[in-house]
C-alpha cells in the first residue's frame, strides 16, 4: 500500500494544538504518515501520547529542521495540515503551499488559514473537533488524484503571489509612486 505523507510545521505549544492531530492520525488509515517539525513545550507529551497511542510507526516527531531540510520535507508532502485555531498569517501554510502541498485547515473561525485555502481553492477545511469527519476528508481528497493535483497546483499559483521578494518590489514601487505624486 503507498504511504500518504501529511506533515504539520510549527511550534509545539498548546495554542496551536498540535495535538489534536493525533486524533486524526488514530482515525486515519496505517498507510497515512504524519511528520511533525516543530520545538516548543509540548515536545515530550507529544511523544509520550504518540507511543501511548501506538502511533510511534506513523507519526514522527522531527523537532526543529533546517530550512534545507524542511523544504525538501514538505516537497515530498501531500497534505500540510493546520490545526491552530491562532493564525493570522501562516508563513508555514505558505511555505508548504510554495513546495506544492495541499492544504487541511482546521475550521477555526479565529484562524485566518481556513480562508486562505478556500480563497487559493488549495485543500479542504476540516470540522472542528470530530476527527472522524477530518479523517473521511483527508482521505476522500487523498484518493481523489485529480483534485488533489488541483489543490497543489491552485497552492503554488497562491504562494508565488505571496513571494516575500515580490511583496517587497511590489512595495518599494508604490512608495516610488507615492514620492512621485508629492513631488509633481
Amino acid at each position: 500500500t503507498e504511504v500518504r505523507r501529511i506533515t504539520y510545521v510549527g511550534r509545539l505549544s498548546p495554542e496551536k494544538r498540535p495535538q489534536d492531530l493525533l486524533d486524526l492520525m488514530a482515525a486515519l488509515p496505517d498507510e497515512y504518515h504524519l511528520s511533525i517539525c516543530g520545538e516548543g513545550p509540548l515536545e515530550a507529551p507529544l511523544r509520550s501520547a504518540i507511543d501511548a497511542r501506538g502511533l510511534a510507526d506513523r507519526v514522527a516527531l522531527l523537532g526543529y529542521l533546517a530550512e534545507e531540510d524542511k523544504r525538501a520535507l514538505l516537497c515530498e508532502t501531500e497534505l500540510f495540515v493546520m490545526p491552530s485555531p491562532a493564525e493570522l498569517q501562516s508563513i508555514a501554510t505558505l511555505e508548504a503551499m510554495a513546495a506544492g502541498c495541499a492544504v487541511a485547515a482546521v475550521g477555526h473561525d479565529s484562524s485566518a488559514v481556513p480562508r486562505l485555502v478556500t480563497e487559493a481553492g488549495a485543500g479542504i477545511v476540516l470540522p472542528v473537533g470530530d476527527p472522524r469527519a477530518q479523517a473521511a476528508d483527508v482521505i476522500a481528497l487523498l484518493d481523489d488524484r485529480a483534485e488533489l493535483s488541483r489543490a497543489q497546483a491552485s497552492a503554488r499559483r497562491y504562494a508565488a503571489g505571496h513571494d516575500v521578494a515580490v511583496s517587497a518590489q511590489r512595495l518599494e514601487e508604490l512608495y516610488e509612486e507615492l514620492i512621485a505624486a508629492r513631488a509633481g
